[in-house]
């Protein structure tokens, strides 16, 4: 009997699991109950579905804000950044993606404006060396980001670039007796990759290509306001005495006092500027460069008297002098002992000549011809610098032509793409010279 018993109570408890089972495969899929974590986190991420650790609600979401611009993701020929106050996104400023060209100047490659987080993408950019400069409302005037190199098949992600709080610099002009300098035009510059640049002194001050400046006031002091923290440049210019500069690095949100900026009376050279044959030369101008601080003086510069006569002061001890006048080959030099006395600087420029020639045996290839000088320091003569030790183009008729040379004796060598090249030629250059003819000689095949 009570075996009996025990079999019947195991059928019945057999059959109740599997119609258990029968229910739980064919019935409704059970929805998680609010507030059982375990079972809402265990709810798959699909796209567009809750996230983990969110709950359902038991009335509608309200309707969500707009979504920001997104930046897609960084491509090959792309930079991207973002520009932040703490962590908070500036919208709204402008940027300026800029390269050197190859007149040594900065060029716009991209501009564009921050999104409403601060974002920015530009596209379709060449691999080069950038750099970024901002403006715009709270921006410190000049702010430029360091360099960055885009190299090819590649993009550049900035990251966040802190825009920083403005700061300050005041100071004062004093001649060198002490006295306060009115009136006087201080520049100053920052850069923080071109610290080396020159200042533009011959721009218009309120041109676009000027410096940032201002002129000192009654008792010779000057500011500048809204300025990136960094090392700056100020640079006082005062007609007849040496341009004076001062390095600063202003701190961020200070109002910085810099020393004095001392005028010095430097030195003067006089004398004459002449043709080999001893007359005048109509044009000639002197125009001085300061010793090292990569500056213009073009507004320094003067044109020689009728007679051929110069004086310039406000030289320092190693800064140059540049002679020049219209087909004559310029001449540079440096003076140490800066002495006024009556034509203490006789300067005899030289005429330029011209070079003409023929290369043979070309067989319609395309060739250069280069020339040197012997023994001679080039360095000396700016416009010769331009003419020599460079690759001058051949005509499809075989001639050549180069112009800016001195006389005196040269080397010459001919280049023809996949041919060969000439014999080495020495010759003398003087006026009325006939033209030179080099011939190619073809590459022997080994």
């Amino acid at each position: 009997m009570r075996e009996s018993t025990t079999l019947t109570l195991l059928i019945l408890l057999l059959l109740g699991l599997i119609v258990g089972g029968i229910f739980l495969w064919s019935g409704p899929e059970a929805a998680p109950v609010k507030g059982d974590d375990q079972a809402w986190q265990s709810t798959e991420r699909v796209a567009g579905s809750i996230e983990v650790g969110d709950r359902p609600s038991a009335t509608p979401r309200e309707a969500a804000p707009p979504a920001e611009r997104q930046i897609p993701a960084l491509s090959e020929n792309q930079v991207k950044g973002r520009l932040v106050s703490g962590e908070k996104g500036l919208p709204g400023l402008e940027l300026d993606l800029q390269f050197r060209n190859d007149q040594r100047r900065m060029q716009s490659a991209w501009t564009g404006v921050s999104d409403a987080d601060g974002r920015f993408l530009a596209m379709d950019l060449p691999p080069r060396r950038y750099g970024l400069k901002v403006s715009g409302p709270g921006v410190p005037q000049g702010l430029e980001f360091e360099h960055f190199t885009l190299n090819p098949g590649h993009g550049f992600d900035l990251g966040d670039l802190r825009v920083p709080d403005a700061g300050a610099l005041w100071g004062r002009v004093l001649y060198p007796d002490g006295e306060v300098a009115s009136g006087v035009r201080v520049y100053q510059h920052y850069s923080i990759n071109s610290l080396n640049r020159h200042f533009n002194l011959g721009a218009d001050p309120d041109g676009e290509d000027a410096d940032s400046s201002v002129m000192t006031d009654a008792e010779g002091k000057f500011a500048f306001a809204n300025l990136t923290p960094g090392q700056h440049r100020v640079l006082a210019e005062v007609e007849g005495f040496v341009l004076s500069e001062v390095k600063f690095v202003v701190e961020e949100g200070v109002d910085g006092e810099m020393p004095d900026l001392l005028l010095s009376s430097g030195g003067t050279i006089q004398g004459k500027v002449f043709a080999p044959d001893g007359s005048p030369i109509p044009g000639a101008r002197v125009v001085p460069f300061p010793f090292n601080l990569g500056t213009f003086a073009e507004r320094m510069a003067q044109d020689c008297a009728a007679d051929g006569r110069f004086r310039l002061a406000g030289l320092g001890p190693l800064d140059e002098v540049l002679f020049e006048a219209p087909g004559y080959v310029s001449s540079k030099s440096r003076y140490t002992n800066l002495n006024t006395y009556a034509d203490s600087v006789l300067i005899e420029l030289k005429p330029e000549l011209t070079l003409h020639g023929r290369v043979e045996g070309l067989a319609g290839a395309k060739a250069t011809v280069e020339v040197r000088p012997e023994n001679l320091n080039v360095s000396v003569f700016p416009s010769l610098r331009k003419a020599v030790y460079i690759d001058h183009p051949v005509a499809d008729d075989g001639t050549f032509v180069i112009e800016g040379l001195l006389e005196r004796d040269y080397r010459i060598t001919a280049k023809a793409e996949g041919v060969g090249k000439s014999e080495t030629q020495n010759f003398y250059l003087s006026s009325g010279m006939e033209p030179l003819v080099l011939e190619i000689e073809r590459r022997r095949n080994i």
